[in-house]
């Protein structure tokens, strides 16, 4: 499954366009296609500065502002984006320490006045804390997570702990329960006829 917004977000930042569900964004062509699908892409520097993209490798020759190409490997092209940020950054362009990185739990160090950034989809089920002190979280440049900081050092603390997930533990634990019941009910009848 893709996030709509995420989708839309990578459309620009690759150049590529979306043209339906694909695993791969933007979509990844039959190999015979490679070289031309994507040829007259014009990927966005900046937006793929705020994903962390620091390379592209590609089957052609790119022109866009802000790109190096870096190696070339036969057919395949290495370029790099000099201008990509960190994983978390403050939008003053303050680089952030990112402390914890896990699948559900993040936490920042970061100096502020200024939004932190971290390049990750803003997806429903996170929430933010600031020192301890819960934080609203924005959604910024259309998909990713920010959080606005006070002037002076602050620690960061991004939870995944959707309540979607607490009422599927829930809904599990009471069907399991009514299917024991049911296979002892019938265990018992099924004995007590023998």
């Amino acid at each position: 499954m893709q996030i709509a917004r995420y989708a839309s977000l990578m459309a620009v930042a690759t150049g590529a366009g979306v043209s339906g569900y694909s695993v791969t964004i933007p979509e990844f062509p039959p190999r015979l296609m490679c070289g031309r699908r994507w040829r007259d892409a014009k990927p966005d520097a900046r937006l793929l500065r705020v994903l962390s993209v620091r390379y592209i490798v590609a089957e052609f020759p790119m022109q866009a502002e802000g790109l190096i190409e870096r190696a070339r490997f036969g057919p395949t092209f290495v370029y790099e984006n000099q201008s990509a940020m960190p994983r978390a950054f403050v939008e003053n362009e303050t680089a952030a320490h990112i402390v914890v990185y896990t699948s559900d739990h993040v936490v920042v160090e970061a100096d502020g006045p200024g939004t932190l950034t971290l390049s990750q989809i803003h997806y429903p089920g996170w929430r933010a804390t600031v020192d301890g002190r819960m934080a609203t979280i924005e959604t910024v440049d259309s998909a990713l997570m920010g959080v606005s900081l006070d002037e002076g050092h602050h620690v960061v603390e991004f939870v995944f702990d959707p309540w979607t997930v607490k009422v599927g533990v829930i809904t599990s634990v009471i069907g399991w329960e009514h299917c024991s019941v049911g296979w002892l009910i019938i265990r018992c009848v099924d004995y007590g006829g023998r």
